[in-house]
C-alpha cells in the first residue's frame, strides 16, 4: 500500500501536470481519435460479420494499411502519408512528454500538409502558424478525405448487397 507522503507527492505532481494544457497534444489526440473512428467505420463496411474484425484487435497502422489497400484508385496518394504522420506524432506524444522527436514529427506534418494543400490553399503566413493550428488543419483534411472514402464505401456496400439480393433472393 502507498504511504501518505508518496500519495501526496504524486497527487501534487499530477495536478501540476494537468494545470498546463498541451494544445498540440490535445489537437493531435482528438484528431487522431476521429481518424481512427473513420478507419473503423470504413473497414466495417467491407465485413459482413464485423465481430471478426473486432476480434482481430487491429492497431491503428494495421487499420490504415488495410483501408489503403481497399482504396481502388487512391492507394498511392499522399494523404495516406499525412495520416500516418499524424499517427506517428500521436504515438510520440503518448509515450514521451516533450521528446526530441516531437518537433521532427510536427515538421513532417507541416511539410506533408503543405504538399497536400498548396494548390488549393492561400499559404501566406503558413510558416508562422502555431503547430496546433497546422495539426488541426492536417487532421481536418485527413478527416475530409476519409469521409469521402466512407461514402464511397457505403455505396460499394449497397451495390454488393443489391447484387446478393438479385442472385440469392
Amino acid at each position: 500500500m502507498i504511504d501518505k507522503s508518496s500519495l501526496d507527492k504524486y497527487t501534487k505532481w499530477f495536478q501540476e501536470e494537468l494545470a498546463v494544457v498541451d494544445t498540440v497534444a490535445q489537437v493531435t489526440l482528438k484528431g487522431h481519435l476521429r481518424i481512427e473512428e473513420l478507419l473503423e467505420e470504413i473497414l466495417s463496411l467491407y465485413f459482413f460479420h464485423t465481430e471478426h474484425l473486432e476480434e482481430a484487435n487491429l492497431r491503428f497502422y494495421q487499420k490504415l494499411s488495410i483501408a489503403r489497400g481497399l482504396a481502388l484508385r487512391k492507394n498511392q496518394i499522399s494523404i495516406w502519408k499525412l495520416i500516418g504522420a499524424i499517427n506517428s506524432l500521436r504515438n510520440e506524444l503518448a509515450h514521451s512528454k516533450n521528446g526530441p522527436k516531437r518537433q521532427q514529427k510536427i515538421a513532417l506534418i507541416r511539410q506533408l500538409y503543405l504538399d497536400e494543400t498548396k494548390e488549393v490553399t492561400d499559404l501566406s503566413g503558413y510558416a508562422e502558424l502555431p503547430d496546433e493550428q497546422v495539426i488541426a488543419y492536417a487532421c481536418a483534411v485527413s478527416i475530409g478525405f476519409l469521409h469521402i472514402f466512407l461514402e464511397d464505401s457505403k455505396a460499394f456496400k449497397n451495390l454488393v448487397m443489391a447484387l446478393d439480393k438479385n442472385l440469392n433472393g
